[in-house]
């Protein structure tokens, strides 16, 4: 049983993240625990556990960590640009699989500092950036391209 954690409950998280743990934990409840939601706002954190069937939230990543709230076997971090670097620091120390949602940081200095913080908690081989198109300019050329468009009529 691997216990998955999900940090930041915002737009994007509970659109995208949260959705998806919550089928795939119902598609294999003998493998993945929902364990806990962890936001800064914690009635956020509350609506969201309670939304997709997480076990437990927390407002701050070491009351994620705490075993009063049980195991976190993995982590899903989803958070605003500038909190990126110093959550990923700061989740590095759990020495638990992490994913990071992209983009890195505000600018290229930021994106390296996540680089380096990974290299230098020699944990490479268990963080990953996720990637989808959101900021593809192709995928935004067609949305704006669709926006410009009459309704379609059949």
């Amino acid at each position: 049983m691997k216990y998955v954690a999900l940090v930041g409950a915002g737009g994007h998280s509970l659109g995208c993240h949260a959705p998806a743990l919550q089928h795939y934990a119902k598609l294999h409840p003998d493998l993945v625990t929902l364990q806990a939601v962890c936001d800064l706002d914690m009635a956020k954190a509350r609506t969201a556990a309670s939304q997709f069937g997480f076990r437990n939230a927390v407002d701050s990543i070491p009351a994620l960590f705490d075993k009063a709230n049980g195991p976190v076997d993995a982590v899903i971090a989803v958070m605003p640009i500038p909190a990126v670097l110093p959550s990923t620091r700061e989740l590095l120390k759990y020495n638990v699989p992490l994913t990071i949602e992209k983009p890195l940081g505000r600018d290229l200095a930021e994106a390296k500092g996540v680089v380096k913080v990974v290299r230098d908690a020699r944990a490479a081989d268990r963080v990953m950036v996720s990637f989808n198109r959101r900021f593809d300019p192709g995928l935004r050329m067609g949305l704006e391209w669709v926006a410009r468009q009459k309704p379609v009529r059949y």
